[in-house]
């Protein structure tokens, strides 16, 4: 008899958040050290007797917390952490970011309306769905990164990629916190909300010029909130 469909996603879950735990906990020990290459998808499908796609999975959460870049024909490194490009980072104001992500992620978006696969877009649906909960701060923080990441990620370019793993960075920074959580009201996020529905949906009938126009609005509006108008 076949494990039930809830189990086995259970267990992919699990699998995949002790692979990632494991890859972390190599980096933040310095086991492995910023541009040293990590075993392969196949070594830790072998590992960690896992499904290829939950392994990918792990990899995709360790990119989008800055921990790895992967290269197309080359592997997966752990991510630089040269302090010249934190020192940069530091001179980057918030209306630097927002423009930025203003011109990037809609540009961004008609790739990824194309190159999307079907778990892309399951995995940006998810994220609505999270989205929709009444969830804290944190949690809405963490699940509006990740759909806008997995939207990135389905262009499967790797410049854009590491820009916006750049961005992110300089978001997760403590003094951007409370700008973001004074900003978003119940009635902002309600707003949020209905503009990630229509981003969602534009990206899951690939609708590249309705994915991008639908982000450039949802972005314009978060610069708005975020700025106050301040520049």
């Amino acid at each position: 008899m076949s494990e039930p469909v809830g189990n086995v996603r259970e267990i992919s879950r699990r699998q995949a958040q002790a692979i990632r735990d494991f890859i972390a906990s190599k980096i933040e020990s310095n086991d492995w050290e910023p541009g040293q290459k990590i075993p392969t998808e196949k070594s830790l499908v072998d590992e960690f007797e896992a499904a290829r796609n939950t392994v990918r999975k792990a990899l995709a959460a360790l990119e989008e917390e800055g921990l790895i870049v992967r290269h197309v024909g080359r592997g997966t490194f752990v991510a630089s952490t040269d302090q010249e490009d934190d020192e940069d980072f530091a001179n980057c104001s918030p209306a630097d970011v927002m423009e930025v992500r203003e011109a990037l992620e809609p540009a961004v978006a008609r790739l990824s309306a194309v190159r999307a696969s079907s778990a892309d877009i399951a995995r940006a649906k998810w994220c609505l769905d999270q989205l929709a909960k009444e969830n804290s701060f944190a949690d809405h923080e963490k699940f509006d990164a990740e759909l806008h990441w997995t939207i990135v990620n389905a262009s499967r370019n790797e410049l854009y990629k590491k820009i916006f793993n750049d961005i992110n960075k300089i978001r997760n920074r403590a003094e951007w916190k409370g700008m973001k959580l004074a900003s978003l009201t119940d009635e902002i996020r309600d707003a949020y909300h209905r503009e990630h529905t229509e981003i969602v949906e534009a990206f899951a009938n690939r609708d590249a010029a309705r994915l991008s126009d639908a982000l450039s609005s949802h972005l314009t509006h978060v610069s708005k909130n975020l700025l106050k108008g301040g520049r």
